[in-house]
């Protein structure tokens, strides 16, 4: 992407696209967790974070296709139904420690790295912003963890 936007290279553009399946999955994830918190009897406030979470990750995504289109892209993939689900087993506990190591411990940590990757790179100020939001609340998103 250009500072002034527009005509970024392909490679580019395909990483916001991915950026926004990501978070958009994420979203959903962290709101099928928080159910999987309420089945469990978890206290309120924890699963309030993970709706928090969700919210957070449904703004990423909606800011990320704001940095797709600046840069050019002009259509974002199709997503799954089945990409946008846990995987679930016949034990609750199961399916809730299982969620918990697969998408806090692991991929919001991750994440950071990645989006900390992404930042040392940018020169576009919206996707610096993006990046900055994101960075602010990705620590809390792996907390949960």
């Amino acid at each position: 992407m250009t500072p002034g936007g527009g005509c970024a290279s392909g490679a580019v553009i395909r990483e916001w696209s991915n950026r926004v399946v990501a978070e958009y999955a994420s979203s959903a994830y962290a709101a099928e967790y928080a159910g999987l918190l309420l089945r469990a009897g978890a206290s309120p406030d924890l699963v309030e974070t993970a709706l928090h979470v969700a919210q957070d990750e449904l703004r990423h995504a909606r800011r990320s296709a704001e940095v797709h289109a600046v840069a050019g892209g002009t259509q974002l993939p199709d997503v799954e139904p089945d990409a946008l689900r846990l995987p679930a087993s016949s034990e609750l506990l199961d399916d809730l420690i299982m969620a918990t190591v697969r998408v806090f411990c692991f991929s919001e940590t991750i994440a950071v790295r990645l989006f900390r990757l992404l930042r040392s790179g940018a020169t576009v100020p919206i996707a610096i912003d993006v990046l900055d939001e994101i960075l602010r609340d990705e620590p809390t998103h792996a907390a949960l963890g």
